[in-house]
């Protein structure tokens, strides 16, 4: 057995990964109507400000700010931001023009 063999595995597995968690967001809020599954449990939804469902450019826009909110200040800047937002926006949010709504949503709608 190489004793390399696991940090092999490692590297294979964060070259997996690491793309899926950054691109899980970009891809499923915008190909499940504004759900992830996460969103989804909780009862959340991503929508225009003018309550449509967001489109590609939109969900692109607020996933790039999510390199502000989260990755430059550890999460720190998307909650002083929602903080002293009227619409609780995050700063990709405001980059979109994109809110996140609470209700009693059903998949489809």
């Amino acid at each position: 057995m190489n004793p390399h063999d696991g940090l092999f595995t490692g590297l294979q597995e964060m070259i997996l990964f690491i793309p899926f968690c950054v691109l899980y967001e970009l891809f499923f809020e915008y190909l499940s109507f504004g759900f992830t599954v996460g969103k989804f449990i909780c009862g959340l939804r991503v929508r225009l400000l003018n309550g449509k469902i967001i489109d590609p450019k939109h969900a692109f826009f607020r996933w790039l700010g999510v390199i502000f909110d989260f990755y430059l200040t550890l999460g720190l800047g998307a909650i002083i931001s929602a903080i002293y937002s009227k619409k609780a926006q995050r700063i990709g949010d405001r980059f979109a023009g994109t809110t996140v709504t609470m209700g009693n949503y059903k998949f489809w709608k």
